[in-house]
């Protein structure tokens, strides 16, 4: 998002997008295989400067190639798919739903001669993600607003189709050449707002359940071995625990949920294996975000990864960035990412 004030020129290095991951496939115990998956990250949370090795997803699995059944901390279920962006943000309310959070998951893959396969995905997950920081801290300002699960988990389903038969692609890809995606998560979350420190051991605060739905879908199309098109539509309400709604979840004034759309789409080509070229657009549309609210969050990019040799991979990458605020008007920035990428 752009800044409500006008933005300085300024130049950042960070390694907030160093990762450490680790994979483990235990011993088959008749048809099914046990395993588990790790992924930490060098950086606080998606909006924050500070550094620390934070948890992003560790789980176990177990599963027989038909079925699959996994419980931990895991990517969200709903509208998994993500543009080639540099970030790891990945336009994270910028027309990309999707995070992380402790979830059970349930699948089913199934397939139908060489040419048609799927696979079925349902979760019960926590309403509240890990990958924003939290909400409330009474001494930062006189006036907080808490946003908190109702005692009940959000249930996310997915169907995914992929038609034609698999092919190796430019990259090491190995896709089939349509894929198609139907996603959905509905929900409640508990909030309060308005919370002020009336008397030492007292908070007055207005409390409020708001319903919690998103529906996505999403896809890619192979154009041959080189090209190709992915993209993703959502629409819902109450999404800001998932990256939706420029994270908004509900209206201060009248404590219902924020209505929000949006959605994100992307050309990408590979002149050589070693070498992706993206070009996309991702748009978020919020209306009844309230007074200060943000209404709208685009991003323009062009992104280029060269991998130079299977251990270091250099990166560009250009944005156009577009913010709509309720008081503010139109903010907009320019922004150019470079990275050094190290493979170890």
């Amino acid at each position: 998002m752009v800044s409500p004030k006008e933005p300085d020129h300024s130049y950042d290095i960070s390694a907030q997008q160093s990762t450490v991951s680790a994979a483990f496939q235990g011993p088959k115990w008749g048809s099914w295989t046990p395993g588990a998956y790790a992924l930490f990250t060098l950086q606080d949370n998606l909006l924050a400067e500070g550094y620390s090795f934070t948890p992003v997803a560790f789980y176990g699995e177990i599963g027989d190639g038909g079925w699959r059944f996994a419980a931990g901390q895991n990517f969200d279920v709903f509208a998994p798919r993500d543009p080639d962006t540099l970030p790891s943000g990945k336009l994270a309310a910028t027309g990309n739903p999707g995070a992380y959070r402790p979830q059970f998951r349930v699948e089913r893959n199934f397939t139908a001669g060489s040419g048609f396969g799927g696979v079925l995905q349902l979760a019960a997950s926590s309403p509240i993600t890990t990958a924003l920081p939290d909400s409330l801290d009474l001494a930062d300002l006189p006036s907080q607003e808490l946003v908190e699960d109702n005692g009940w988990p959000n249930v996310e389903a997915r169907l995914n189709l992929g038609f034609g038969p698999f092919a190796d692609r430019a990259g090491g890809r190995r896709l089939r050449p349509l894929e198609l995606g139907l996603s959905g998560v509905i929900g409640q979350l508990r909030v309060l707002d308005n919370i002020r420190a009336s008397a030492p051991l007292s908070l007055e605060a207005d409390r409020s359940v708001v319903t919690v739905w998103g529906a996505a879908f999403d896809g890619q199309l192979a154009i041959g071995r080189r090209f190709g098109l992915s993209g993703e539509l959502y629409t819902g309400q109450g999404l800001g625990e998932y990256m939706a709604g420029i994270f908004q979840t509900y209206n201060r004034a009248t404590n219902r949920a924020v209505p929000t759309s949006g959605g994100w789409g992307q050309l990408y080509a590979y002149p050589a294996d070693n070498l992706r070229l993206a070009v996309g657009y991702g748009i978020d549309n919020a209306s009844d975000s309230g007074l200060f609210g943000l209404t709208l969050n685009s991003t323009l990019f062009a992104s280029l990864a060269w991998d130079v040799n299977p251990w270091l991979q250099l990166g560009l990458e250009g944005n156009y960035k577009l913010t709509t605020y309720d008081s503010f008007g139109d903010k907009d920035a320019w922004v150019v990412i470079s990275q050094v990428l190290f493979r170890l």
